[in-house]
């Protein structure tokens, strides 16, 4: 006999249920903005609408290199990939799409200007 507790979590996002699922050794992708927090309180009502076009970003790359979405809260993705070629190539493709669509998520700042940095970190097993 199992207890319930009488509460569950809220799910704030599920992500898409990938048809096929890498096996093996993987390698992990981490994204975030760096404060992204400071950022929601500067743009407002206008933040999700750049949450949005980031989201799109990421998730074109992640498809184009057979990046698996594990997770993803807020502005930070958790991607499997099955090599650490295929992580690395979507993160050259995120920073130069992110630099062709400058959105106020993401830019390099000009002089005078606010810098927004994306932070990546990935974890591959041994070669």
């Amino acid at each position: 006999m199992t207890a319930r507790l009488g509460w569950t979590r809220p799910v704030l996002h599920q992500a898409p249920e990938p048809l096929d699922r890498p096996e093996g050794m993987l390698t992990l992708m981490f994204t975030d903005i760096e404060g992204s927090t400071r950022l929601l309180a500067a743009l407002g009502e206008r933040y999700l609408g750049a949450l949005d076009d980031h989201r799109r970003i990421l998730r074109a790359a992640f498809e184009a290199r057979a990046g698996h979405e594990v997770d993803t809260q807020g502005d930070a993705f958790f991607v499997v990939f099955a090599s650490a070629e295929e992580s690395l190539a979507a993160a050259v493709d995120i920073q130069r799409a992110s630099r062709h669509n400058s959105g106020p998520l993401v830019s390099a700042g000009g002089p005078g200007e606010a810098q927004n940095l994306m932070v990546m970190g990935f974890s591959a097993p041994p070669a």
